[in-house]
């Protein structure tokens, strides 16, 4: 398992890091905004679940961390 951090001003860099995870194998993802480190999704998310996430978030939505677990 392991983490990185999203910040809406650089959500490519976000996506880039799930894109690599998924070449390195099979993943699942969770999210805890700010520094709360609780996860907020109820299931352990798809990466196109997860993509999708990262790409609604906005500036005012604040930065926050993803969870990543293989499966």
């Amino acid at each position: 398992a392991l983490s990185f951090e999203y910040i809406p001003a650089a959500l490519d860099v976000a996506l880039a890091c799930v894109d690599r995870l998924q070449a390195l194998g099979d993943y699942r993802y969770n999210h805890a905004p700010g520094e709360t480190h609780r996860l907020r999704a109820s299931q352990w998310l798809t990466p196109e679940e997860i993509s999708q996430f990262l790409r609604q978030r906005t500036l005012q939505d604040g930065s926050g961390d993803i969870y990543a677990r293989r499966v």
